[in-house]
């Protein structure tokens, strides 16, 4: 088993930080987000393995391949390996999101 303190991912103040698989003895990998801006998130970019967002908290539009959708507090998204993805915040308090990433090394390739 393994345990990992807030203190072992978080890189800055709110819900910030990641923890790749690779340097957790483990197969997959974290990203933790809190976007505060509306409209603010990463550009379109894809991974060679699946990922899965945990909403958190707040409301964001998400573009999966040629899909839109909004996802809102408590929601699951599954995005296939190799399909491009962005997300903008869209509601009027923080998007707090955890980015689960099916590996152990994180992968992105930048689209836009």
């Amino acid at each position: 088993m393994n345990i990992f303190q807030r203190t072992d991912w978080a890189s800055d103040e709110g819900w910030n930080g990641k923890l790749e698989g690779q340097n957790a003895a483990t197969g997959i990998s974290f990203l933790f987000n809190e976007v505060k801006e509306s409209g603010k998130g990463p550009p379109l970019h894809k991974h060679p393995y699946d990922e899965v967002y945990l909403v958190r908290q707040g409301q964001a539009r998400v573009v999966v391949g040629d899909e839109e959708a909004i996802v809102n507090e408590g929601d699951i998204l599954v995005i296939p390996a190799n399909t491009p993805h962005k997300v903008l915040t869209s509601g009027t308090g923080p998007f707090e999101i955890i980015s689960v990433h099916v590996s152990a090394k994180f992968t992105m390739d930048i689209l836009e």
